[in-house]
């Protein structure tokens, strides 16, 4: 048999040393440990095999380890070769090596996955937390932005906002906050139905409110003392032997006021009493009643259709009058034609509070007018002392104070405009109307003829909670507040002193601002106290009960409670209750707070604590620009009510009110001053205020508006929050928030709007710096990038610019 080819040299390898080796095809001997990747790639192939299967079992482990394939060789090589690897190889080394291939190729894998993971995650866009709670899903749901949106933001942010809300009560409501407190009032009257109110609702107040909503069969009971009461009160159908003259307003106005006072039923405003801090003088205030604006928009929906108000006239002879002989016929007459000068009246006096913006106006009672008028201060002074009587006298010292001016200047031009006569028929027929509709079947007849579907009943609740409100203000805001924790209870109020405290910041480092009405403004500011929750002995058990009176042997029919609850009241009247109670705050359509000048106190409605005002699991954007930016704005609108407020010992203010106490330290652009107060100066404290106290942990995005960044929610919030419906268009828009946002620098930046928009053409600013200009594109969605805005008003040194908002 002929030889092979020669036994073959591995190539010159380095040794650790760096010194040249040369190493022979024959296994290793070393026990050498720590062996590394490159030393198990080299070991060398054998050289010799053995004939048949053995040498076919090495063969196969040599290939494993990536050794050459194997020259034939002689018996006697084979057996010395055989001999020298078992006295020089370790047993086992051919599994030892293997393991360590395979954890080195492991090794390599796992590195190489572990880099494409860290790139993946480098190279893919960020995914960042959103608020996902049912109350943030609730809110972009009322928000809407998925809708199709009217406007570009930039051009009429209102529209662009309002385009996205559903009106739940459409045909009953005309703003977002009078859906809040339909809501709230359907919330009450489920919570007084169910009597789940752990204790807060007394027996009486809710046995008047299942009177109301339930509708009993029989009203006889009912219309009996509903008619003896209005006998009493000279509340008379047209008679000859009436004693109402057409001059007679002395008599009306008592009537107005001993309504309002003794039976809190405020149908043209609403006059409450309240110290001074003086001995020799007290104010008694004038406010708008926000009944007239209910009374306004019952009748209106019902000239709407033609036909309706006869209709509606005759429910009242067929449920009311019915059997009832001593109306005359001249009384039917009347009530057919007497719906336009209800109108033209409920109009007018609905008007005064449309603004919302106080507007005060001082009367002192011992003055004489400076011009001829049918409505002087002595007629004030008399009604006054009649209606008071002993408990209260009423001097020549005492004050009127009306928070609107137009308030007074409306009822002396209605009193100019009818006689006396007339407007003492319509009194009686909007009793009849308001108290009449509990005591009688009238309000079922009305919901079950017309087909209001959902809304049939929330009208029914509506004037139920209504009536029951005017009555329990106090207990509904207990009851309101039983269902909140002992930390929200806690809570809720920080963010109206948060808000307080910003303004009070701003205020003092205001270089624009007289010295002087900057120090008085702050020292009464600093003074206020904010009411929202009940407090004092109205916390103590049975205080309700002691309040209300017990209504143990009273008769369950509505008119019955009604009745006995306000002589309750009369009797309570001066008492540490009926002052702790006199500070929470009615319902009103139009506020949700409202400032008490004399305490000092801001009350704030409980109704405002719904959505999407007010959310318990909301972001610090939803918060902020909700319920806190309306407080802000009561707080700016109340500060040129405060400067009418006395010094100590004295009686009597300033007779002229600023009207432009924020024009001193803000600047809006001039065609817009007349439209943005309060509204801009209230933007831009509730801004800072959310800026500075929001969460940052919790302050994210909204799940579902993902691209939308936590300040775009605020203003999105804010401007929610004003939207209304223009008529007779049926537009929702809000110029509220137009008008505000155009003139304020952070809405800009936040949006991103481009120059030559109406944003940044209000604010006049300069164009953006090359290379920072963002894209800008009509639905708004979050951009990374910010653009480098700047430039002020034209003609102002101190405008709202962006930043921290604060007034320069």
């Amino acid at each position: 048999m002929s030889r092979k080819a020669p036994l073959k040299l591995r190539p010159i390898l380095k040794n650790r040393s760096g010194n040249a080796s040369v190493q022979q095809d024959v296994p290793s001997t070393s026990a050498g440990t720590g062996t590394s990747c490159s030393a198990f790639a080299q070991v060398p192939p054998r050289t010799t095999a053995i004939p048949g299967s053995s040498a076919l079992a090495d063969a196969d482990n040599d290939a494993f380890l990536g050794a050459e394939l194997p020259t034939l060789q002689t018996p006697l090589d084979s057996a010395i070769s055989s001999k020298s690897r078992s006295t020089q190889q370790r047993p086992h080394s051919h599994v030892i090596l293997a393991f360590a291939a395979v954890l080195c190729s492991f090794s390599i894998v796992l590195a190489t996955l572990v880099l494409i993971i860290v790139y993946i995650a480098a190279t893919q866009p960020k995914v960042r937390a959103t608020c996902d709670t049912s109350d943030c899903e609730n809110h972009v749901s009322a928000l809407g932005l998925s809708r199709v949106h009217a406007e570009d933001p930039c051009e009429d942010f209102g529209r662009f906002v309002c385009s996205g809300w559903t009106l739940k009560y459409k045909g009953a409501t005309g703003t977002v906050l009078q859906e809040v407190l339909v809501d709230w009032f359907h919330r009450v009257a489920d919570l007084a139905l169910s009597n789940t109110t752990g204790g807060a609702i007394s027996n009486e107040a809710h046995k008047m409110m299942v009177a109301c909503v339930t509708r009993p069969e029989d009203y006889t009971a009912s219309l009996k003392g509903l008619k003896s009461f209005m006998a009493a009160r000279g509340l008379a159908w047209p008679e000859n032997d009436l004693h109402v003259g057409p001059e007679d307003y002395a008599k009306l106005l008592r009537l107005l006021i001993d309504l309002d006072v003794n039976w809190a039923l405020p149908f043209w405003f609403h006059i409450e009493r309240q110290h001074s801090g003086s001995e020799k003088g007290r104010a008694f205030v004038l406010r708008p009643s926000s009944m007239v604006s209910f009374l306004w928009h019952f009748n209106r929906k019902l000239q709407n259709h033609r036909g309706a108000y006869d209709w509606y006239v005759e429910l009242f002879e067929l449920f009311v009058f019915r059997d009832d002989i001593s109306v005359p016929s001249a009384f039917h007459s009347f009530l057919k034609n007497s719906a336009g000068v209800q109108m033209n009246i409920s109009e007018a006096l609905g008007s005064v509070d449309k603004s919302g913006v106080y507007r005060p106006q001082l009367i002192r009672l011992g003055s004489k007018p400076t011009t001829a008028t049918k409505l002087t201060p002595v007629m004030w002074m008399d009604a006054l002392r009649e209606v008071y009587g002993n408990e209260l006298p009423v001097t020549v010292s005492d004050v009127l104070l009306a928070t609107k001016e137009r308030l007074i200047a409306v009822i002396e031009n209605l009193f100019v405009t009818f006689s006396a006569e007339t407007l003492w028929f319509h009194t009686t027929w909007w009793f009849l109307q308001d108290v009449g509709t509990f005591s009688s079947s009238v309000l079922p007849a009305i919901i079950a003829t017309i087909n209001f579907g959902k809304l049939g009943r929330a009208l029914n609740d509506v004037y139920c909670v209504v009536q029951a409100e005017l009555t329990y203000s106090a207990l509904l805001a207990a009851i309101t507040m039983s269902q909140f924790t002992k930390d929200e209870v806690r809570e809720i109020p920080g963010y109206f002193g948060r808000i307080k405290t910003t303004a009070i910041e701003k205020m003092a480092s205001s270089e624009r601002m007289n010295d002087s009405m900057k120090v008085k403004l702050l020292n009464v500011l600093r003074e206020t106290a904010i009411a929202l929750w009940p407090e004092g002995d109205l916390l103590s058990q049975g205080s309700f009960d002691e309040l209300y009176g017990a209504a143990d042997n009273v008769s369950s029919d509505f008119f019955s409670l009604w009745h006995h609850a306000r002589l309750a009241l009369q009797k309570s009247r001066g008492s540490s209750l009926y002052e702790e109670a006199t500070k929470t705050c009615r319902v009103n359509k139009n506020r949700l707070f409202l400032y008490k000048i004399i305490p000092n106190i801001f009350s704030a409605s409980v109704a405002s604590l719904r959505p999407p005002l007010y959310y318990a699991s909301g972001t610090s954007a939803m918060t902020y620009g909700g319920i806190a930016f309306f407080f802000a704005r009561e707080l700016v609108d109340a500060l040129s009510f405060m400067i009418l407020r006395p010094r100590r010992n004295e009686s009597t203010w300033g007779t002229n009110t600023p009207r432009q106490v924020w024009h001193e330290v803000s600047c809006p652009a001039p065609e817009d001053r007349a439209l943005v107060f309060p509204t801009l100066p209230a933007l831009d404290i509730a801004y800072s205020a959310y800026k500075r106290y929001r969460n940052p942990t919790k302050d994210l995005p909204l799940r579902g508006l993902d691209s939308y960044t936590p300040e775009q929610i605020f203003f999105l919030t804010f401007c929610h929050a004003t939207c209304r419906i223009e008529e007779p268009t049926g537009v929702q828009f809000s110029p509220d928030c137009t008008m505000a946002v155009r003139n304020f620098e952070p809405f800009a930046k936040a949006f991103s709007c481009k120059p030559g928009t109406r944003i940044l053409s209000a604010l006049a600013l300069t164009k953006a710096p090359p290379n920072h200009s963002v894209p800008h594109h009509s639905g708004l969605r979050y951009s990374a990038a910010d653009p480098q805005v700047t430039g002020s008003n034209a003609g102002c040194d101190g405008c709202i610019s962006e930043g921290d908002g604060n007034f320069r």
